[in-house]
């Protein structure tokens, strides 16, 4: 999915816009734990899951309107954004006639069937060439958690001729340069 953009008129540059999802994170301005109470009275809350640290929670809503309403009404008083998850994919079958919008949308409605919300769909390519695989950003971690699940999830996946595999996210950089010891 491609990001959408909006330019200011005193800006040349593209001002990134958020996408709201169902599940927030919330942190206290002053690194104090926060409350759990603070939040007993938010319309739509389904879960709400404090950290290791106690300073914070996510919030998981029963629909992204709630949640941006409790966005709006907590951010007086703590940091709060949308919480999101990234899921890898890998394809096989793929072709020269891929058609990715059409491939997004068939991917968002097979994430959709099963309770879930894509935000983003990103299929790497390098010059014009497909490289068989992707992520997906979803806004909640049952929906990620379900779509990496082996037994009675969605791990694997068929959209039209090609099938793929749901894996988790790996966020950090791999060190290329081996490690020498001098000794």
């Amino acid at each position: 999915m491609t990001t959408r953009t909006q330019r200011t008129q005193n800006e040349s540059r593209p001002e990134l816009l958020v996408k709201p999802g169902r599940t927030l994170l919330v942190k206290s301005k002053d690194e104090s734990n926060v409350s759990s109470s603070a939040f007993d009275n938010l319309v739509g809350l389904l879960t709400k899951v404090v950290t290791k640290t106690g300073n914070a929670y996510f919030l998981n809503f029963d629909n992204i309107e709630n949640s941006t309403r409790a966005l709006l009404s907590l951010t007086d008083t703590y940091n709060v954004k949308y919480s999101y998850y990234r899921v890898f994919f890998t394809l096989s079958n793929m072709d020269n006639t891929f058609d990715f919008n059409s491939f997004k949308t068939k991917l968002s409605d097979f994430v959709e069937k099963k309770n879930g919300v894509v935000l983003y769909t990103k299929v790497y390519r390098k010059d014009t060439k497909n490289l068989n695989c992707g992520y997906i950003t979803v806004d909640t971690i049952d929906t990620m958690n379900l779509l990496l699940n082996k037994e009675g999830g969605c791990k694997e996946f068929t959209i039209d001729n090609m099938t793929g595999t749901f894996y988790r996210f790996n966020n950090s950089k791999v060190n290329t340069k081996s490690n020498v010891n001098n000794s």
